[in-house]
């Protein structure tokens, strides 16, 4: 149980220099496919978190606005 757990913490310790080098391969290097699938899951969970909060505080004064109301239920022809 012991090294699972000292496993994990210094997977986590490591995680910002796993991302960087993925991101930014040293020239000649090419990063492994766990490195990248670790990549797209941080960038993906942080554009989650990002929009899940935004949509948060911007959708109360959103629907504040009327004439935001009027442009959504106006049909254009097009």
């Amino acid at each position: 149980m012991t090294d699972t757990m000292t496993h994990y913490s210094n997977t986590l310790t490591n995680l910002p220099t796993k991302l960087y080098s993925a991101a930014f391969p040293a020239q000649g290097e090419s990063p492994s496919s766990q490195e990248l699938m670790i990549l797209v899951s941080t960038i993906a969970v942080l554009w989650a978190a990002i929009f899940s909060v935004l949509h948060r505080y911007l959708h109360p004064y959103a629907m504040r606005q009327q004439w935001l109301k009027d442009a959504m239920g106006r049909e254009y022809d097009r």
